[in-house]
């Protein structure tokens, strides 16, 4: 049995609005919680119960992609996966696996093959920024940025080369946008296990799934039940590479279980069921202060001492001076080169602005603002009007805010042509705050 949710409005920026989603669980509750999030974003989608069902509907040739609940490692899900490896030839055909959570605070949005896709609305899409590091690596090896990267890249690659072993993982440490998740996938594309999988594990709690545990408890059973669950993960990626994003998020108990299940260098692959030696890379990113979250007993001091045998430290782009001109130049040409090949220069005013502007976001707070730059300039020479995701429209005297209903935003959305920039000067709030409550209401973003 399977049902349609298609949301009206898709988002550009996050998916690609020729692509229908087929999401495959045989908990309805999960398939709510998980469909919400995808109606959010305003993703084309349908989900399916059974695995007979998911794989008529994927002979059809429908679909692009596949989303499937792997909770229990020996599930239909993940046999639902093999299947689909097997049998849908489709061009550019992605996998996705999610697994629903089993403590409070732990595993979250656990499990995702790749980072070609996100799901949350506010995020940007790291498929295309991955492209663009891709492209600064190769043809703008004259930046420091890129200089930086490219040592600290091969040093990283050299050691956990040498030494693939579950005690060796890695930190890329930055600040938020700093493009840690991309580096990690140039990491693995560039060395000698590309051929095996890229897997995330994101434990930032931004999605809640059912089948948690009532408590949280520290006790025997729990921590065995975690470290199993660690362990199989782990047998996902063996003699590829593993990303835990956000790991902080994850309580103090299951940070202890992971320095447990790392230093004993264990895994289960899914083809065997068996223990093995891992044999891979574990990569971690952070952007926050360790020691001081060690000091406040919210990271494992043992987790801690493993992670700074390898640290790959990541600057913010503001620090690069004059140089983030340049970065937003490079960008600029790559980002035209995929649009036919129309050549697009920034004016000194535009970039008098790129360099003065803080970039909070980092590198992807830069590809997100040219990108939307290139696509909507209406002249070759992009202008100070060109950046508006970061140039706030000039304030305009005796409007008074209008109250943040339901009703108001429907109505100044309609009135605007759906510019949420102009929406949100009605309300009186940033574009962030108008997607807050446009989720909140269920308008469709």
């Amino acid at each position: 049995m399977s049902r349609q949710r298609s949301a009206k409005t898709k988002s550009s920026a996050q998916l690609d609005t020729d692509i229908k989603i087929l999401v495959y669980s045989a908990s309805r509750e999960s398939l709510d919680d998980y469909a919400q999030t995808l109606t959010n974003i305003g993703a084309d989608f349908d989900v399916v119960y059974t695995p007979q069902d998911a794989k008529r509907m994927l002979k059809s040739g429908k679909y692009g992609v596949l989303i499937a609940d792997v909770t229990d490692f020996e599930s239909s899900g993940r046999s639902l996966i093999r299947w689909t490896k097997n049998h849908i030839s489709i061009p550019n055909f992605r996998i996705h696996g999610y697994t629903r959570t089993d403590m409070p605070g732990v595993l979250k949005k656990v499990y995702c093959r790749g980072v070609d896709q996100r799901f949350n609305f506010d995020h940007s899409d790291m498929d295309r920024l991955t492209g663009m590091l891709f492209a600064l690596f190769l043809d703008y090896q004259d930046l420091s940025w890129v200089k930086e990267m490219t040592v600290g890249q091969k040093n990283l690659r050299g050691k956990i080369e040498n030494n693939p072993a579950m005690d060796n993982p890695v930190l890329l440490q930055g600040p938020k946008g700093s493009g840690k998740e991309s580096l990690a996938q140039i990491v693995h594309s560039l060395g000698n296990r590309c051929e095996h999988e890229f897997i995330v594990l994101d434990c930032n709690p931004r999605q809640r799934f059912d089948y948690v545990y009532k408590t949280n408890k520290d006790t025997p059973a729990n921590r065995k039940a975690l470290a199993i669950n660690f362990e199989q993960l782990f047998g996902e990626a063996h003699k590829g590479t593993l990303l835990l994003r956000s790991f902080t998020h994850l309580s103090y108990m299951a940070q202890e279980v992971l320095a447990d299940v790392l230093e004993r260098g264990v895994c289960i692959p899914p083809d065997t069921g068996k223990e093995t030696t891992f044999e891979g890379r574990i990569i971690f990113t952070n952007n926050k202060s360790l020691p001081e979250l060690v000091r406040a007993k919210k990271v494992s001091e043992r987790l801690y001492s493993l992670l700074m045998k390898n640290v790959m430290d990541i600057r913010p782009i503001a620090q690069y001076g004059k140089e983030t001109v340049q970065m937003a130049e490079a960008m600029v040409s790559h980002l035209c080169l995929k649009s036919r090949g129309k050549v697009m220069v920034l004016s000194p005013a535009a970039q008098r602005i790129i360099r003065k502007y803080p970039w909070a976001g980092n590198l992807e707070e830069m590809h997100e603002v040219l990108e939307m730059a290139v696509s909507t300039a209406k002249n070759l020479l992009i202008e100070p009007r060109d950046l508006s995701m970061i140039i706030p429209p000039a304030p305009e005297e005796d409007i008074e805010p209008l109250e943040h209903t339901k009703g108001n935003i429907e109505l100044l959305l309609k009135n605007h042509k759906g510019n949420k920039t102009k929406v949100a000067k009605g309300l009186g709030c940033s574009r962030g705050h108008l997607y807050k409550l446009m989720g909140i209401y269920g308008i469709p973003k």
